[in-house]
């Protein structure tokens, strides 16, 4: 990179237009398995709820969006919900049916023409909506031990014993759960009618693709409301729910909100399939990690060979640390404003250092710190470097490697054969000690807090 070009300090968003797909935008080679999963949701009948599962940062949301519009492209009706950017709303069911509606202007004259249908069946259950809510929170608060009826009864007991006020009472409760259930089937059953037949005509084809992105980084109890809104209201034959989101941060939500623990079982009846969005981004010979890794060096200006340091051993440890594709692109800056403020790497320990320790310093701060102070232990770096785990590397590029974290640990000549003492002088550890701790030193001033 020549000193006058510019510098992006994060990634400019992937344009993928609503019907683009993977076209221009494919930097994981992803439209293959796009397309067969895309067949295998062409082929699904009745209705069902499918997980994209993934931790944060591990390209859910780029997949999912290039998906949608592979679907598009093959005919499906498609709603994009961003669940997270209506996550300061307490209850789900308005942005979902909000969507489903806006989706409906574009998705056939099927779905169109029963807009007025689904607005009007859904007002009653707006009305009779608070009694709902409370109803499934407490059910599920309390293991389905304890509902609304049983809340009803303890009332019912404590009034007075005469037989008409009970009489009354009963009679009254029993109106309002059959207009409850009432209004919920009518709601369905217009949901139903609504979608069916909206795609493009396909023998086998699911008629409409409800993707619900970011449902991980929403706020717990929103993220739950969510997940009951579909199951209850919205599960109907010709709807397949796309969940794009990471189950165990899910799980972690329901044994915080609900106390179960077993929470994962609780999640499984929500969902039919699960597909795991790291191995539908890791195909062939290079991982999603490495095939980000070189479109960040691209934008970057960092040249791209395995080969050669600094990106072998940012590779590397990306991989057997397997960090989100958010901390790598934090790494890769840093990586690339180290390379420019020195003017290059000045030298062949400076090249092999830098990256370990940019990642040393997000990962294992308190190693990190040691190395900044020429403390930093051999067994420790050894352990945290894990060369025995690089992917793809020779013995010989390892061993070279090695050798200058070997010269920068505090106590790394103690490790040496006495061959090895003898080729290498004591003026040579202490000044790849000394290295060590101007990297870092130029490293601390990239990274300000």
């Amino acid at each position: 990179m020549s000193r006058s070009a510019k510098l992006l300090l994060a990634p400019r968003p992937l344009d993928i237009g609503d019907t683009a797909g993977f076209e221009k935008s494919d930097i994981f080679q992803a439209k293959a398995p796009g397309e067969r999963l895309a067949n295998i949701v062409g082929d699904l009948a009745g209705h069902a709820v499918i997980v994209l599962d993934g931790p944060w940062g591990s390209g859910k949301s780029v997949f999912a969006r290039q998906w949608a519009g592979l679907l598009r492209q093959r005919g499906h009706a498609v709603v994009y919900f961003d669940a997270f950017e209506h996550d300061h709303l307490d209850d789900a069911f308005f942005p979902l049916f909000g969507h489903l509606l806006k989706a409906s202007d574009s998705s056939g004259p099927r779905l169109k023409d029963s807009k007025a249908s689904l607005v009007r069946t859904a007002t009653p259950l707006v009305r009779a909506m608070p009694r709902i809510v409370a109803d499934a929170a407490l059910r599920t608060g309390t293991g389905g031990l304890l509902s609304l009826a049983d809340l009803q009864q303890h009332v019912r007991d404590a009034r007075s014993a005469e037989t008409d006020d009970i009489e009354a009472f009963v009679e009254e409760s029993l109106e309002q759960a059959a207009t409850q259930v009432e209004c919920v089937d009518g709601f369905r059953d217009a949901l139903a009618a609504a979608v069916a037949n909206t795609g493009d005509g396909e023998q086998g084809k699911a008629p409409l693709v409800f993707v619900i992105d970011e449902l991980d980084r929403c706020r717990p109890s929103y993220a739950l409301n969510v997940l009951e809104r579909v199951k209850h209201l919205f599960t109907v034959d010709g709807i397949c729910f796309v969940l794009v989101t990471h189950l165990e941060g899910l799980a972690a939500m329901v044994k915080r909100a609900y106390g179960l623990e077993k929470a994962d079982q609780y999640l499984d009846k929500f969902f039919q399939l699960r597909f795991d969005i790291r191995r539908i981004l890791s195909r062939g010979p290079e991982t999603s990690h490495t095939r980000y890794l070189r479109h960040l060096a691209e934008l970057m200006g960092l040249s791209w060979n395995h080969g050669q340091n600094p990106t072998m051993t940012i590779n590397s440890l990306v991989q057997v640390h397997d960090l989100t594709f958010r901390s790598q692109e934090r790494l890769m800056l840093n990586l690339a404003l180290l390379k420019r403020s020195k003017g290059g790497f000045p030298n062949e320990i400076h090249r092999a250092l830098s990256a370990g320790l940019c990642v040393m310093r997000t990962l294992a701060p308190e190693l990190y710190h040691d190395a900044a102070r020429e403390r930093l232990g051999y067994r420790d770096a050894m352990a945290f470097l894990k060369f025995d785990q690089w992917p793809g590397v020779g013995e010989e590029t390892i061993d070279r490697i090695k050798r200058y974290w070997t010269f920068s640990a505090a106590d790394g000549e103690e490790h040496l054969t006495a061959e090895e003492r003898a080729n290498w002088s004591s003026a040579t550890f202490y000044s790849g000690r000394r290295e060590m701790a101007e990297i870092c030193a130029d490293i601390d001033l990239l990274w300000q807090e």
